[in-house]
């Protein structure tokens, strides 16, 4: 195939002719270093100018990122000096590696979107998701970021603790559709049932700057053009309308971000007294072997709950329920927390 061919997606839109030489460029060296390191391939190269990540995702599916290194000017003729140090390859490779691991859980495995679908609708898949994502990366301070996987916990006493357990118990009974819960105060991690990375997706997506990812969890399509989803909604026209910049938005989880709204669900029915059906978004998780989930959000003030649903058809009337089990307790433990 030609570079061309073989691009899925590329950021930014530059010149055909210049991204057909940066793939070519990528697929050299990873192809040459291939020839010393068979068993490992190859993760970083360091250039003058440039630092160089690569990331295998998957077989023959690669990721590759590359950034300027920062340069001072210190002779008088205006010369820069490139600061070849600044940048460590194990932040590039945190970058790639959690762009991957995002896309994986919000959408399944790149190959397999490929083979049940097309490649077009890959390449959509992956322009919609980069559309949301990049913006979350703070690209000028990649620097200083560090990929430690850490969390914030929130201290709580037993009453909150107690409290919190029975919320989670009190779902889960009452709504064999809920595969887990994961519950959160003010941006900090209270209690999950989750893995470790699985939980750390969603402890970021609680974070002030995905707010906008939300937006990108309610229109990502499931099916190419010509399907449809339960809702009797096409998801190409969804792309057509996202692509041409319209105000259009999806009947069902049209929320902008954890900011705008502090009451209800932050993914699934557009307003919980809307009759229609509403599927919340598909959610691929390591704890449940990367099965095909639903990820439910529900906002009280400051807590956030998660509600990992099984892959099952949801009604509206169903939402409404969870919210009447919920409110009344996660009112009580809003007031214990604060």
């Amino acid at each position: 195939q030609t570079e061309g061919r073989k691009n899925l997606f590329f950021h930014p839109n530059i010149d055909v002719n210049r991204m057909k030489d940066y793939i070519g460029l990528s697929e050299g060296i990873i192809n040459f270093t291939r020839d010393f390191s068979p068993d490992k391939p190859c993760e970083a190269l360091r250039c003058e100018k440039t630092r160089h990540a690569f990331f295998e995702c998957e077989k023959d599916y690669w990721i590759v990122l590359i950034m300027n290194n920062p340069s001072i000017v210190k002779s008088r003729n205006g010369t820069p000096v490139y600061l070849e140090d600044e940048l460590g390859d194990s932040c590039l490779q945190a970058i790639v590696k959690r762009t991957y691991a995002t896309f994986r859980m919000c959408n399944g495995r790149m190959a397999d979107i490929a083979r049940q679908h097309s490649y077009e609708f890959l390449k959509t898949k992956l322009w919609l998701f980069m559309k949301y994502f990049l913006p979350t990366i703070d690209f000028q301070n990649v620097r200083f970021l560090m990929d430690i996987r850490g969390f914030n916990f929130m201290p709580v006493n037993r009453n909150a603790f107690l409290m919190t357990q029975y919320i989670i118990n009190v779902l889960s009974s009452a709504f064999p559709s809920i595969a887990s819960c994961a519950v959160m105060y003010d941006r900090k991690l209270i209690w999950s049932g989750l893995e470790q990375d699985d939980m750390f997706f969603l402890y970021l997506l609680d974070q002030k700057n995905m707010g906008g990812f939300f937006k990108y969890l309610a229109t990502n399509p499931e099916k190419p053009s010509g399907e449809q989803d339960p809702s009797g909604e096409n998801d190409a026209d969804i792309i057509t309308d996202m692509k041409s910049s319209s105000t259009t938005t999806r009947k069902a989880n049209t929320k902008e971000g954890l900011a705008r709204k502090s009451i209800g669900f932050l993914t699934g029915p557009a307003h919980i007294l809307d009759h229609s059906r509403s599927a919340a978004p598909q959610l691929h998780l390591k704890t449940f072997d990367w099965k095909r989930k639903r990820l439910a959000v529900y906002r009280y003030s400051s807590i956030t709950l998660f509600m990992v649903m099984h892959d099952v058809a949801m009604e509206t009337s169903d939402y409404q329920e969870i919210d009447k089990y919920a409110r009344p307790d996660i009112q009580k433990l809003e007031a214990l927390l604060s």
